[in-house]
């Protein structure tokens, strides 16, 4: 699946616009759903010098390996459906600003597993995503 997952609530506590710390079980849900082979698209309003810090910030903890792209649709989707539309086009979105708010990793990953399985999509390299964050 394509996971859409927002920086400032689910990965890092939202202290907006400094980065706040690790939330509890984040390092652990985002290997866990990478590793499992879903496309995780980091989605944030964070832009130019705001994004390059939250950016820094998942590189420094070894995370920046489990997203295909950060704020666009991953390649394999616009070539499936012929289009790139502004809005990350996903089959679940984890935000802290959704109705009913974020459940925590734990819940999130475990309701994640039990929907219905997608085919596996294709896997970024590492190389090529670290060096669109440099």
């Amino acid at each position: 699946m394509i996971i859409a997952i927002d920086f400032d609530g689910p990965i890092a506590e939202d202290r907006w616009p400094e980065i706040g710390p690790m939330t509890e079980d984040a390092a652990w849900g985002l290997r866990e759903l990478a590793n499992d082979e879903h496309a995780l698209v980091l989605w944030t309003c964070r832009e130019g010098e705001a994004l390059r810090e939250a950016c820094a910030w998942l590189v420094s903890r070894m995370l920046d390996s489990c997203f295909s792209e950060t704020n666009a649709n991953p390649r394999f989707a616009i070539d499936a459906y012929g289009t790139d539309p502004r809005k990350i086009g996903a089959d679940v979105y984890i935000d802290d600003k959704n109705l009913g708010g974020f459940p925590g990793w734990k819940k999130a990953v475990a309701m994640i597993g039990a929907m219905q399985p997608q085919p596996p999509y294709p896997k970024t390299k590492a190389a090529e995503h670290v060096q669109k964050w440099s």
